[in-house]
């Protein structure tokens, strides 16, 4: 044979798996690249469906607003109707402003100057004159009486209803404001409610409402403001409370300019609103008094850089105008209405714009974050994680920007990849199969190389054992044949120990048969363990008796078992003799208990020992045919690693399993386990 085919035999599988893997490396990365292909082509879609959407709401949001300036100029005086439509129709719309700009005046002798811009709306209601308070007749006759000695509040409460009660109702509050404030300070809180109920505004009327009857928001507020301390001191908190807040709201409710003069009260009802442990109601109104200082800041803004513009000679475009550098932040909306060259301005509230577009996203609502330029977040996803995509607002907030998380990007790809499913699996079974291949090969090789060695170490320890005793058969017949045995007597003797050991010779051979043939079991039938188990009891408890060893059989009641009685004997007595040729000589004595039980369904029979025992890394190969444990003082024990082997094959026949663990005293326990016959 040419010595280098044993070589590329075993090279040939390590030569099969270097192909193999290559091919599914190639065919990986193939699979790896057009996917991210795709996922890039996923990507340029979705950012291309986001600029669309982003772009028509756009257009859509430019074009409305730019409907309501046109009706807004059409219409100045009909501000204050058209601002409360729109509110009613847009969550994120806040106020409206319009103005007459300034304009080139030539005045008599050629000089050119230039006039200042007019709100049309909002207008300042008018101011409280503290100069006509001081000289109003019946104030003045209330006051003098007040500050006469021995006159309660009682009988200045009553100067001022009667002094006044055909006045004007601004004069009527504040006689109203300044009866009450006595009755408070002389703690008579029923008479003041009771002034306040009679002469004093209705409850319900708001101070927009108050305004247009001519009242100052300031006093209708003081007014207000009584009345709630007056319920507060009576006892009802609830009232007084509601009261608070609703004052708050109706400040936050005013235009410019008017919510900038009273606007320092509100910080005033949060704090009582906080101090009696209201943190819901005192939430609320901070975050209408943002809305409200929001609304501010954009009329100053028009103020200070569009109402004393001149119009264009020319249309020019409407533009947005924000302020992206304060948390709260002001977005205008800015046109000159042609035709009638007023100016128009729409204030928006930001983030309810922000969250109008992105309940117009649709699918993409729950996977969409807004930012700054300086990456503060805006609105959408509180927590974004990896953003895939990013698209700027171009036409109304240049200043912000779209990102579409990498979710949703995973999402649309997770779809995609169904497709590569097929190629995908047909790519890992080739994987799988080649590998699973490739180690049964190597696997094979192994234990076929392992199989031969133990064949051949059965080989020549069987070869030794009968070398031995043909050896001295020869030797005793070539004496015979010799003729060096002169009487009868000694060649009968001679005979005889040949025939002696001829008949030990044939009974080693049919030992080594018995236990080399592979062991079948007959037609099964049901059959009490306990038998077969007495059975090997009955032949090999005297040997282990004469050898002296101590021996103990516990047997229980069990099942029966459904197989070959015979053959499950000799395993048990294959078990007794290994226990009987593995026992330690310095054992003092030497111990063999054999059990028979049953846990659950399963009958168990156990040999146990102190002999020189198994290793543990060896307590399952002890089952595989030409086994042994190799070892000092092994070798006088005889064996050839088959019983064992043969008792593996018969339970497995059986349906059972035999396993070794440890045993009495460092020695081993071989437990037979067999289910049992129900």
């Amino acid at each position: 044979m040419d010595p280098a085919q044993p070589l590329l035999r075993r090279l040939t599988p390590f030569i099969l798996g270097v192909a193999l893997l290559f091919l599914t490396g190639m065919a990986i990365s193939r699979v790896l690249s057009l996917r991210q292909e795709l996922a890039a082509q996923v990507i340029r879609q979705l950012e291309d469906d986001l600029r669309d959407r982003v772009e028509t709401w756009e257009s859509g949001l430019v074009d409305q607003l730019s409907q309501w300036a046109e009706v807004a100029g059409a219409d100045p005086l009909g501000g204050p109707s058209l601002q409360l439509r729109m509110r009613q129709r847009r969550p994120y719309f806040d106020s409206l402003y319009v103005w007459y700009p300034a304009e080139r005046v030539v005045t008599v002798g050629g000089n050119v100057e230039r006039t200042k811009g007019v709100y049309q709306f909002p207008y300042e209601s008018l101011q409280e004159s503290r100069e006509h308070l001081a000289a109003e007749p019946c104030l003045v006759r209330s006051r003098n009486l007040a500050s006469q000695p021995g006159v309660d509040a009682l009988q200045v409460s009553a100067a001022y209803r009667t002094f006044c009660s055909n006045e004007s109702l601004a004069t009527r509050v504040v006689a109203v404001t300044e009866a009450v404030t006595g009755l408070i300070d002389e703690d008579l809180y029923d008479d003041a409610l009771e002034a306040l109920e009679s002469d004093g505004l209705p409850p319900e009327m708001t101070l927009r409402e108050a305004a247009a009857r001519g009242v100052y928001p300031f006093r209708a507020m003081v007014l207000k403001f009584q009345r709630a301390e007056v319920y507060l001191e009576s006892g009802r908190r609830e009232e007084a409370f509601d009261l608070l807040l609703r004052i708050g709201l109706e400040i936050t409710d005013l235009d410019a300019p008017d919510v900038g003069a009273l606007l320092q009260w509100v910080d005033q009802v949060i704090w009582n609103l906080e101090r009696h442990k209201q943190s819901g109601r005192a939430l609320r109104l901070r975050a209408e008094r943002e809305r409200a200082l929001r609304r501010l800041n954009g009329f100053q803004e028009i103020t200070r850089s569009l109402l004393d513009r001149l119009p264009p000679q020319n249309a020019e475009p409407p533009r947005f105008i924000y302020d992206q550098y304060n948390d709260n932040t002001y977005l205008l909306f800015t046109r000159w209405v042609q035709g009638s060259q007023l100016g128009v301005a729409l204030q928006l509230d930001q983030q309810l714009l922000l969250d109008d577009f992105l309940e117009n996203a649709r699918r993409f609502r729950n996977q969409l974050v807004i930012t700054d330029t300086t990456g503060r977040w805006r609105a959408g996803v509180r927590r974004p994680g990896q953003v895939a995509l990013e698209v700027p607002f171009s036409k109304t907030l240049p200043h912000l920007r779209v990102s579409l998380m990498q979710s949703a990007v995973d999402v649309r790809l997770s779809r995609l990849d169904k497709e590569w499913v097929v190629p995908t699996l047909l790519v890992g079974m080739m994987l799988v199969m080649g590998s699973f291949a490739l180690y049964e090969q190597v696997r094979a090789s192994r234990q076929q190389r392992l199989l031969l060695q133990r064949q051949r170490e059965f080989a020549t320890r069987v070869t030794h054992e009968l070398k031995t005793p043909l050896a001295g058969i020869r030797v005793m017949a070539e004496n015979l044949e010799l003729g060096l045995f002169n009487s009868d007597h000694e060649r009968e003797s001679m005979a005889s120990a040949i025939v002696r050991e001829a008949d030990n010779l044939t009974a080693r051979v049919n030992e080594i048969l018995s236990v080399a043939k592979e062991r079948t079991i007959r037609e099964p039938e049901p059959f009490d363990p306990e038998e077969a188990v007495l059975e090997a009891v009955e032949t090999w408890g005297p040997r282990l008796d004469a050898a002296g060893v101590d021996f103990e059989a516990d047997l229980h009641p069990t099942d029966e078992v459904l197989g070959d009685m015979e053959a499950v004997r000799d395993a048990v007595a294959c078990l007794l003799d290994n226990a009987l040729k593995y026992r330690r000589e310095d054992a003092d004595p030497s111990r063999v208990v054999l059990t028979l039980t049953q846990q659950g369904k399963t009958v168990e029979v156990s040999v146990a020992d102190n002999g020189m025992g198994v290793p543990a890394p060896m307590r399952t190969q002890v089952f595989e045919q030409f086994v042994r444990v190799e070892g000092p003082n092994r070798g006088k024990a005889g064996g050839h690693g088959l019983g064992l082997a043969q008792v593996a094959q018969i339970m497995k026949a059986h349906r059972g399993r035999a396993t070794c663990t440890e045993g009495i005293d460092g020695g081993s326990r071989f437990t037979l386990h067999l289910p049992a016959h129900t």
